[in-house]
């Protein structure tokens, strides 16, 4: 399959299965929360965060074997990537236990550490039917998800994603509409999650029949795992601490308000992760293969993935607050409506969208351990500033510490990936861009301060949102367009040959 096939699959399949997940992900909180309360919602919250930590087991490898898959079907070595394969499925039987060995640790654990009402017995079965799917799922598939990705079919794992996140969020409407406990609920999604594992490990005997699994190992290949497991700490760190330092030092119901709020701005995460996965194999195949191809295509990338990414975080910040006082109306036990909060969680995500682009290229280029200091700067600046601010702040404390660790990260990577030459230009051309979407993105929302939104439905939010969102994306596309020619001619000439080829096919079918 061709690579702008790949792309097109990636990004239809990606974004209609994330409109269908933001769909669903927003109705079963609200259901959690009517019928269990703010207590049960943020152990659900909690405990999957922390399932993130656990997942370090598989970080390091995870990113390295993709890292080293790229260059391999770049040289379209079929050797090659068996090696790196082989390599990679000996690791993931080898810490398979420790996963395991985790979960129930987790499980056993975290009931006698929380603050909670909840009784011991439901939170340890909880815990549990959260991990075993991704333990099994761990053993049998995935090596073969990091296969899909460095193919650049992330288009496949989509689709499965979508289908059996679908049946498990529809399970938890229709048992938790039921009257059913929530222990019961998360065994069906445990159930149901299964699914995906079993039509992955068939697709890839079918369509990658070719695999050797019992090639001789290539460990030298995926020897920086350990450097890599450096940044997806920090990762971790930066993603779920807050969550973490919450349950320690405040309550569940504090950790249900910030759920609540990282709900929604992490809508717009798994549709830039959609952007992200359907164009970095193709960023890293130019890299690989085509120098002078890859700066004009990474400037473009670069100008317009950040221009998209504060377009979003400006929508949402805008219409967070009324989209929460109906979600939340019925619920009295804590206040979610807390007006300095979407700015807070704004800021977080745009420092984080504003490094990606660099930190893209640092994972291509495999300058893992080069870099794994900023990482670990980031992740102790981050830890000392929330603990030192969480019992006073709460959650604006644990976002403050957040937000400064994330913007030192950001210019440390800026400026690193120009001074090693990774990507051979001029600095400043970077800065001028993030300057010129900080600075929109500051105009939009001193201006919507004075903008009073009291939608009286979700439709009227609806009706409301279209026209924003129109307004603001074409805003921030247009601007970053007139200060950056360059990028938007390669677009245009990107588009308009994509769309004479396909006349030209049509008309060849034709006759």
């Amino acid at each position: 399959m061709k690579d702008t096939k790949k792309i097109k699959y990636n990004l239809i399949v990606g974004i209609v299965g994330q409109v269908v997940m933001l769909i669903l992900g927003i109705v079963v909180p609200k259901l959690v929360l009517t019928n269990y309360g703010s207590e049960i919602n943020g152990l659900l919250s909690s405990v999957t965060n922390i399932y993130a930590y656990i997942a370090l087991v598989e970080a390091g490898i995870s990113a390295a074997s993709c890292q080293a898959l790229y260059k391999a079907f770049a040289d379209k070595d079929r050797g090659q990537i068996n090696r790196v394969l082989s390599a990679t499925n000996k690791y993931y039987h080898k810490t398979g236990f420790i996963y395991l060995a985790l979960v129930i640790a987790f499980a056993t654990l975290y009931g006698v550490i929380v603050k909670s009402g909840i009784p011991y017995h439901i939170i340890f079965l909880v815990v549990i039917f959260n991990g075993i799917g991704n333990v099994i799922n761990y053993f049998f598939h995935g090596k073969y998800l990091i296969l899909l990705k460095a193919d650049g079919k992330n288009y496949v794992r989509t689709g499965v994603d979508v289908f059996t996140t679908s049946l498990k969020q529809i399970s938890k409407i229709v048992l938790i509409s039921l009257g059913y406990d929530v222990v019961f609920v998360q065994f069906a999604a445990m159930l149901v999650s299964l699914a995906q594992m079993i039509y992955i490990v068939c697709y890839i005997n079918k369509k990658y029949s070719w695999i050797d699994l019992k090639a001789e190992p290539d460990y030298k290949s995926i020897s920086q795992s350990k450097n890599v497991i450096v940044h997806q700490i920090n990762y971790l760190v930066v993603s779920n601490t807050d969550t973490v330092l919450l349950t320690a030092f405040s309550t569940l119901k504090v950790v249900s308000v910030y759920s609540m709020y990282a709900l929604l701005f992490n809508m717009v995460d798994k549709v830039l992760h959609v952007v992200r996965d359907a164009l970095e194999f193709k960023i890293a195949n130019y890299f690989h293969s085509n120098k002078e191809r890859f700066l004009k295509f990474f400037r473009a990338y670069e100008v317009y993935y950040i221009a998209f990414s504060f377009a979003m975080y400006s929508i949402v910040d805008m219409f967070v607050l009324p989209f929460l006082s109906l979600y939340t109306a019925d619920v009295t036990d804590i206040n979610y409506v807390i007006a300095y909060l979407p700015l807070f969680f704004a800021l977080v995500k745009l420092f984080n969208a504003a490094r990606y682009p660099y930190d893209a290229m640092v994972y291509i280029a495999g300058h893992f351990k080069e870099t794994q200091n900023y990482a670990i700067a980031e992740s102790v600046i981050n830890i000392v500033i929330s603990l030192v601010l969480v019992s006073r702040f709460g959650i604006a404390g644990v976002l403050a510490g957040t937000i400064i660790a994330s913007f030192i990260h950001a210019n440390c990577l800026v400026l690193y990936v120009y001074k090693k030459k990774i990507v051979d230009s001029n600095v400043l051309s970077s800065y001028k861009s993030l300057f010129i979407n900080f600075a929109l993105f500051v105009s939009i929302d001193i201006l919507g301060g004075f903008i009073k939104l009291s939608p009286a439905s979700y439709f009227e939010i609806v009706l409301l949102c279209i026209p924003y969102a129109i307004v603001i994306v074409l805003l921030y596309l247009v601007i970053n367009s007139l200060f950056e020619p360059a990028s938007f001619r390669l677009v245009c000439d990107t588009v308009r040959s994509a769309v004479k080829k396909r006349m030209v096919r049509g008309k060849n079918e034709e006759s």
